[in-house]
């Protein structure tokens, strides 16, 4: 690449940051980190969330999980 090709893509890189692109990237910006801290993108997110959670594969029973059942009879059992 020539100096004068990129002494023209400097000027034209220059340009677009000073110009459009950067106020737009600022104010989407902004919107964003806004809406973030109303909690406007909460319930987005959590869809997002809840929809990766729903595309991963079961992965069964866990065995380190032990569900224990009490009933009357056991309290008054233990009671005693």
């Amino acid at each position: 690449m020539s100096f004068s090709k990129l002494g023209n893509f400097t000027k034209l890189a220059s340009s677009l940051l000073s110009g459009t692109v950067l106020v737009a990237s600022v104010a989407v910006s902004a919107l964003v980190i806004g809406g973030k801290q109303l909690s406007l993108l909460e319930g987005l997110e959590l869809s997002w969330a809840d929809s990766l959670v729903r595309l991963q594969p079961d992965k069964g029973v866990d065995p380190r999980l032990l569900v224990v059942a009490v009933d009357e009879e056991d309290i008054r059992n233990l009671g005693k």
